[in-house]
């Protein structure tokens, strides 16, 4: 994700997962450096801070079983959530507002929904949005602070989900062969 300050200095980490091995890397131009063994082979990295500290968990989510693993900043205590599974996508990120808590967020692909977990209260709300054989690229593209759904056509163009007026653009950038690589590159709260 964007958030992945793991220690609350207010920069992100330059972090690797090694799916092979289970472990992480992590670095800072400061040389906070880490190593951890956590996860294992067809794990997904998806750190987000889940707990609101200012902090991103070292977590992964396992397709195979459906369950997220939260390692928590405070304590290094362990949490681990049943939310997915299959040919789910994992899409985690700031769903709910009202917050400054991650939730959990899967993409399906075989239904195009959206299913998200707010981290406040557990409640679960679905979303209807995409085509068979859309990439979910989500992200803040509004700068208001709540993840917006939005995924890549086979044909480059980019359909983003206004998570307030739920008006929807169409971006033309790129080809359908690209692999999207968005994120906050200009500092202004949102998503490019």
């Amino acid at each position: 994700g964007d958030r992945v300050d793991f220690n609350g200095s207010g920069l992100a980490f330059l972090t690797v997962f090694r799916p092979s091995t289970g472990e992480w890397y992590g670095r800072t131009i400061f040389g906070n450096n880490f190593n951890l063994a956590w996860g294992t082979s067809g794990d997904f990295p998806v750190s987000e801070d889940y707990d609101g500290d200012g902090i991103a968990e070292i977590a992964i989510y396992r397709p195979t079983t459906g369950q997220w693993w939260l390692r928590s900043s405070i304590d290094g205590s362990v949490s681990v959530y049943g939310f997915g599974g299959g040919s789910d996508l994992p899409v985690p990120g700031r769903w709910v507002g009202g917050d400054d808590r991650a939730d959990l967020a899967i993409y399906r692909p075989s239904t195009r929904q959206w299913w998200i977990r707010d981290s406040a209260n557990g409640a679960i709300s679905v979303l209807n949005f995409g085509a068979a054989g859309d990439v979910p690229i989500p992200g803040d593209y509004d700068g208001d602070d709540v993840m917006d759904a939005a995924v890549r056509k086979a044909n480059g163009q980019n359909w983003w989900r206004d998570s307030g007026s739920g008006a929807v653009a169409v971006v033309n950038f790129g080809l359908g062969t690209d692999t999207d690589a968005t994120g906050d590159y200009d500092g202004d709260g949102q998503t490019d």
